[in-house]
């Protein structure tokens, strides 16, 4: 309830490893690498794509080949207009955890991520709390969908990540699923002592869990 009582006043205004060759998503020396990218990998092929630690390392090594371009992260931020910090005493999320909750939640991508309580139309869902990050759903239409597959969650959440990254290794904002009336804000979890179950179905969590775990 504590949880539920700081998103539901959110409202709709509403981040070393050398990549393995057979590595799906392996990129050519001086490649970007992207989130949203990332997501796609996952959704095609989740054995062969990189992990959540793969991930971060990837990305931080496209921002440091971009350091001299402008300070390209700070330049970046500026120019996404949803990097605000909700959640947790204003405070961002790890980077790591969020990736882990976006791989999580792409590894999933076809299940179907509910996005609110059974018998409201309104307010907010968490989808995903890993440690630090907590990647949460806000419905904010009577039109919007109640259910859309966790790749879509993931796809939006890596938008955040791809533009509100931090120098610090910390990522806060929002983005709004491509179906309109849904909010997915990417923000800091109240429950930081560990991870808490997942809103994915059942059924469709034990037929996914073995390419996640």
């Amino acid at each position: 309830m504590k949880c539920m009582s700081l998103i539901s006043g959110l409202g709709l205004g509403l981040a070393a490893f050398g990549a393995a060759a057979d590595t799906f998503t392996s990129r050519l020396e001086g490649d970007d690498f992207s989130f949203a990218q990332w997501v796609d990998a996952i959704s095609e092929d989740p054995q062969r794509a990189m992990s959540p630690q793969q991930a971060v390392v990837a990305f931080n090594e496209t921002l440091e080949r971009r350091a001299n371009q402008l300070d390209e992260t700070k330049k970046t931020r500026q120019s996404f207009s949803s990097c605000q910090v909700l959640g947790n005493n204003n405070e961002p999320a790890g980077s790591s955890e969020a990736a882990f909750c976006i791989h999580y939640l792409a590894v999933h991508g076809a299940c179907p991520c509910e996005l609110v309580a059974t018998g409201t139309n309104y307010g907010a869902r968490a989808l995903c709390t890993w440690f630090s990050a907590q990647i949460i759903a806000e419905r904010g239409a009577t039109n919007a969908p109640m259910t859309v597959n966790c790749y879509d969650i993931a796809k939006t959440a890596s938008v955040v990540m791809d533009n509100c990254w931090r120098v610090d290794h910390t990522v806060a904002g929002t983005a709004y699923l491509p179906q309109g009336g849904i909010a997915i804000h990417l923000q800091r979890s109240q429950m930081i002592q560990g991870p808490v179950p997942f809103n994915v179905s059942d059924d469709c969590y034990l037929k996914h869990a073995s390419l996640f775990w």
